[in-house]
């Protein structure tokens, strides 16, 4: 059973490393990554930013911005993805964010996944979405910014998104 479970924690650590960690690039970088998603379907395209990466001993994060840009002018909504990945702790239950100061602003729940169990421990995935209010990545391009996910089960979890990624990001979209 020891062994299983190092060999989960190292497979979590191997994966973990050979994907690239957005957050430590320079702003180039993330902006030749960020993806462009459109179809005949949709009014409006879609901007991806690349993850940002953070890997702790049984828990990680997969963290990017997305914006949609409607047909219309003005119609542009900004989102931060965040996949929290625990294993062996259960379900932290995200239910908002806290931004520096207090303001607080409820979060969307996209998706909550078991990915796997051993006789140790389960793997659970929690996919989130925030819908960032209008302007707030382009006041912390400089900056950059950090905001707490408040937990039902586990009290919060502070996601930092740098200054280089935001400006990268918003050199990908247009204005």
């Amino acid at each position: 059973m020891k062994e299983l479970k190092s060999i989960l924690i190292f497979s979590i650590i191997i994966l973990a490393g050979c994907a690239t960690d957005y957050g430590k690039q320079d702003s180039s970088s993330v902006a030749s990554a960020v993806e462009i998603l459109s179809s005949d379907f949709d009014k409006g395209t879609t901007y991806v930013g690349p993850k940002i990466l953070n890997s702790h001993l049984l828990s990680s994060e997969s963290i990017r911005l997305a914006r949609k840009i409607g047909s219309g002018e003005g119609s542009s909504e900004t989102i931060l993805v965040v996949d929290f990945m625990n294993t062996g702790g259960g379900w932290d239950f995200y239910q908002s964010v806290s931004f520096l100061g207090g303001d607080l602003k409820e979060l969307y729940d996209v998706h909550r996944k078991v990915l796997g169990c051993t006789s140790a421990a389960c793997t659970h995935l929690e996919e989130t979405i925030l819908i960032l209010p209008h302007g707030y990545i382009e006041s912390k391009a400089s900056s950059g910014f950090d905001i707490r996910y408040n937990s039902r089960n586990s009290g919060g979890k502070v996601i930092s998104i740098p200054a280089n990624y935001i400006q990268g990001f918003l050199a990908a979209v247009p204005d």
